[in-house]
């Protein structure tokens, strides 16, 4: 193999693959130049059974030792078991063409025919010649077939591109498999010796080491003879997988380890060439170097020693690379995905295009430190020591990746251990077209722009940019790039020590020593830079330590009560008091312009049995916003649930002194009061300083009555600030009779339409003067800008839902009445004529932009019914009334008038629909039933209110009297009607639409 050997590889066949490509000729069959794993043969049913040996060759074989005569060769017949091996004599191989062979056999056979296509379109008829045959006639292989054979002449498998120059072929299949049609898939090829690719030649599966001697790089110096970087690479058993499908696509994949190259160590790479059957050639390249010495390649290749460089002379680096020319997918070979996975952790079992580098070192620098810097303090701090092992380095670029750049390591300080330090620098970047040009800082640009193309990267968001845009020259527009560029860079740096004695600090530090702090031996600090909000560390000790990271600088310790108190009084209170996981902490940092440091206790603090406090803090914040703050929480554990109280002092930068405190948890019969509960409280009061001027006030609360699981609840809120908000709130869940009975467990002997009077759902109403409303935090609730109101009343079985909401940017008044039904149908308010279930609707809303005004509802008297719809909005007025009389005279009336353009009543288009119908002939039969069930209504009205019998008299002379008017008001009704259809039947040809259809509208 020449120098470089997969460098020659590479370049060639990206040559080879990229000018031509297209003249592959569509072979179907599958090469495997590496042995395959056994494939299983299923135990298929036996149709026709397997031909017998004297069938095949002409001559019975009652024994394992029959010779037979093929083509003037002798085969001798062996078996073993269930396998039959037929080996030719040697001396006349070449007389046993594989071509020939599977013509002969296919003359026996039909099921033999199909593989004269596999020596017609692949193998020339002498390309290969038979060593052996196997056959298995029985067991789980029964039908299998594999001919052992020499390759004699060299043939392409692709053309100009891969030859398999000498060799052995094996090939597989199974007899009881093959049908009249030829099928590549059952059959399996495997192929050892050489093969040329590129024009190169390889030898496959076999290990490969030459000395390369007498050759010159570009400057004269020669790097590869008698010591040179690559006079003793060993290339260590090649493999070549070559695999065609039926509809023309190949993959070809390359695998290698070279060693002996000075400085490199091992070398691992992969080459990958696809062909699709609709596509252009993909190539990807996957290389792996492993203990990579730079001083030692650099030392080789300028021919000077620099292993004297004390800092880099025990630098080792792992590098992966890949590139692809194109997006690989679908790789038909499950060993190449392992093989890529394995090589970069991080990558996918694919290839996609462009290039990534993936640099590690597990000990980038074993031990360093600044000698001077000892010097000078070791003067001052004798036992000052400092440095960095363990040094890991770990970098990640390329095209359409994301870059990465990571420092790991144990810094060296004092004889301080458990340290441990990560810094890393990430870049998100998007695949840059090709075409996309990269800027140079040092050129200069005219601001005049006019016909030149600008070369920024393309595809921003339109969205995100402004309608009306001046033109920029080039070098604005690469100043924008870059500053996009580092926008999204994400940087990190933080340090972190474990188990840090306070004493230690003092003594290395200063010089001197603190009583009472030897018990102080569990200090843990944290340091952290960060230019995200994401904790994008990776080591397990800093991961922990900072988990909830902030853009900024900060610094966190924490000290954890010892086992061993040392004999020290308040850490032995603090042990006894504290739980286990009890921690003191100090927090101090720099993020969004302002300074703040925290401090205080985390854990519980057991003052009795029933009194807990739980965290002890206070803060300090200064900068953009001035503000100091102590916290405290406390629980009371009491039966059935805990409370817990928060309380809080703060001082803000306005001089705002807020006093807050909370009782979380509902406090039942407090102080033996029965049936009766409060909690979730919230108080706070406000006062400015200096003068202690009142300025703001607020409570909130949640009281309940009644038995448990039955009780009313009332949450209620209300606050007060002279400059930014008043607010009020009330919620009750039900405020009815059967509600107040129920909760207190009274059984009142009352009709049920009284007992559901009130509020049974509850009601709610609020108000808040703050633009952004309201949020009561011990409540859990928000209240919006406004006025707003809530709930159904109920009032002797009619129920009325409302709501209403008042702000500077709507007014909204919507209500619905249930049906109203008095005495068996003779007075109903419903919604409409139709819809009889639910009552009237009301429905405002008004805003600066727009306005809608809807009224809905129908009411019927004794079979008088009427009903009228109004419906104002933005596109215009609809107003709609419809009556029925008796069921015998129907009229509607319909006015629709859109706005006009501007917006005015007197632009608009008015449309006016009106109907009157009534069947005379059919009207005196009505009348009469009409007034019959008037007469039975009437009866029934004056059964209810004990209408004396005289007066049920004097009502049936009325109605009596009223029939007789209705006749005459029939016949003038007629009279008017024939006048009105002469009229409208002039119109009819205006309208174009008759009178009932207008009615049906």
């Amino acid at each position: 193999v020449g120098m470089l050997f997969f460098g020659l590889i590479i370049i060639l066949v990206l040559c080879q693959c990229e000018s031509n490509h297209y003249d592959l000729e569509p072979r179907h069959h599958h090469y495997y130049a590496s042995l395959l794993h056994k494939r299983d043969v299923p135990n298929l049913q036996v149709e026709d059974g397997l031909p017998s040996f004297a069938a095949l060759f002409g001559k019975s074989s009652p024994d394992g030792g029959t010779s037979y005569e093929v083509f003037g060769c002798t085969i001798k017949n062996t078996k073993n078991g269930c396998l039959w091996t037929l080996i030719p004599d040697k001396t006349c191989l070449e007389k046993l063409s594989l071509g020939k062979i599977f013509e002969m056999l296919s003359s026996k056979t039909e099921k033999f025919k199909s593989l004269q296509n596999l020596t017609k379109s692949i193998f020339s008829p002498g390309a290969f010649v038979v060593k052996q045959l196997i056959l298995a006639t029985c067991g789980d292989s029964k039908g299998d077939v594999q001919f052992s054979c020499q390759s004699v002449q060299a043939f392409d498998v692709i053309k100009d591109k891969v030859k398999i120059v000498s060799g052995e072929l094996n090939l597989k299949f199974n007899y009881m498999e093959l049908q009249n049609e030829f099928a590549f898939t059952n059959i399996e090829f495997d192929i050892k010796g050489k093969v040329e690719i590129a024009g190169l030649i390889v030898s496959v599966q076999e290990a490969v080491s030459e000395v390369i001697a007498g050759i010159e790089d570009g400057n004269g110096e020669v790097i590869v003879n008698d010591g040179g970087m690559f006079s003793k690479i060993f290339i260590e058993k090649p493999v070549i997988k070559i695999m065609r499908s039926e509809d023309g696509s190949y993959e070809i994949i390359i695998n290698g380890k070279a060693t002996g190259i000075t400085g490199l160590g091992d070398i691992n790479a992969l080459l990958v060439i696809q062909k699709p059957t609709d596509g252009p050639v993909g190539v990807g390249i996957v290389a792996s170097l492993k203990n990579v010495q730079p001083l030692k390649v650099i030392s080789a290749i300028i021919g000077k020693d620099l292993n004297d460089i004390d800092i880099l002379k025990d630098l080792l680096l792992d590098i992966s690379i890949e590139y692809a020319n194109i997006d690989i997918l679908k790789l038909k070979d499950t060993e190449i995905k392992e093989l890529l996975s394995a090589s970069i952790p991080s990558h996918s079992a694919t290839l996609s295009e462009g290039s990534v580098a993936l640099l590690t070192s597990t000990e980038l620098i074993n031990a360093f430190g600044s000698k001077e810097l000892d010097d000078n303090l070791k003067s001052k701090m004798s036992n000052f020591n400092f440095g960095i092992k363990d040094l890991q380095l770990t970098a990640e670029f390329g095209q359409g990746v994301s870059q990465e750049v990571r420092l790991v390591g144990v810094p060296i300080l004092f004889n301080w251990e458990g340290m441990k330090f990560e810094a890393y620098m990430l870049t998100k970047r998007n695949k840059i077209s090709s075409k996309e040009t990269e800027y140079d800082e040092e050129t200069d640009y005219d601001d005049t722009t006019d016909g030149v193309e600008s070369s920024v990267q393309k595809g921003f968001d339109i969205d995100s940019e402004p309608v009306t845009q001046s033109v920029s020259s080039p070098k604005k527009k690469s100043e924008d790039a870059r500053k996009r560029m580092m926008s999204e860079k994400q940087m990190g740096l933080a340090i972190f020590m474990k188990d840090i004695r306070i004493d230690s600090i003092f003594e290395n530090l200063f010089n001197k020593t603190i009583m009472g702090t030897n018990w102080m031996v569990n200090l843990n600090i944290a340091l952290v830079i960060s230019s995200t909000d994401k904790n994008l560390f990776t080591i397990p000790e800093v991961k922990n330590a900072v988990k909830t990271v902030n853009k900024g600088i900060y610094f966190r310790g924490t000290l954890t009560i010892p086992q061993d108190c040392m004999k020290n009084e308040l850490c032995e209170f603090a042990k006894k008091r504290m739980s286990p996981n009890a921690v003191l902490f100090v927090t101090a940092g720099f993020q969004d312009s302002t300074f703040f440091l925290k401090a205080g206790y985390e854990g519980t603090l057991e003052l009795s049995k029933l009194a807990v406090i739980n965290s002890l803090n206070f803060e300090v914040k200064v900068g953009l916003k001035n503000e100091f703050s102590l916290n405290g929480k406390l629980t009371l554990q009491l039966k059935p649930n805990p409370l817990v109280f928060e309380v809080s002092i703060k001082l803000d930068i306005s001089g705002g002194l807020k006093l807050e405190g909370t009782m979380n948890g509902i406090w039942h019969n407090p102080f033996n009061l029965p049936n009766f509960a409060f909690g979730n409280v919230g108080i706070s009061l406000t006062l400015q300083v200096p003068l202690f001027a009142f300025r703001g006030f607020e409570l909130s609360g949640e009281v309940r009555l009644g038995i448990p699981g039955k009780e009313i609840i009332a949450k209620a809120a209300g606050g007060t600030d002279m400059a930014t908000d008043n607010y009020l709130y009330a919620d009750i869940n039900k405020l009815s009779i059967s509600g107040c009975s129920e909760a207190f467990g009274y059984n009142l002997k009352l009709p049920q339409v009284i007992l559901d009077s009130g509020f049974p759902d509850g009601v709610t109403i609020g108000f808040s003067s703050k633009p952004k409303g309201k949020e009561i935090k011990q409540l859990g609730t928000k209240i919006e800008n406004g006025f707003q109101l809530q709930g159904m009343l109920n009032v002797l079985g009619f129920k009325a839902k409302s709501k209403v909401v008042i702000n500077p940017k709507k007014l909204l008044v919507d209500c619905e009445l249930s049906r109203i039904d008095i005495l068996n149908g003779a007075l109903v308010l419903a919604r409409n004529l139709k819809d009889q279930e639910n009552g009237p609707k009301v429905f405002i809303e008004l805003s600066p932009t727009s306005a809608k005004f809807f009224i809905q509802g129908a009411i019927s008297i004794l079979g008088i019914s009427s009903a009228v719809t109004i419906d104002i909005g933005d596109n215009g007025i609809h107003f709609s009334i419809s009556g029925n009389l008796f069921d015998i005279v129907e009229a509607n009336l319909t006015v629709k008038a859109p706005y006009g353009k501007n917006m005015k009543l007197s632009d608009a288009g008015f449309q006016v629909a009106a109907c009157l119908s009534a069947d005379l002939n059919e009207a005196t039969n009505e009348a009469n039933t009409v007034v019959q069930d008037a007469v039975e209504q009437t009866k029934d009205i004056v059964s209810v209110t004990q209408t004396s019998v005289n007066e049920r008299a004097t009502w049936y002379n009325k109605i009596v009297s009223t029939m007789e008017s209705l006749k005459k008001t029939m016949e003038k009704l007629l009279e008017k009607m024939t006048i009105t259809a002469t009229k409208i039947k002039k119109y009819e040809q205006k309208i174009e639409t008759d009178c009932t259809e207008k009615c049906n509208n």
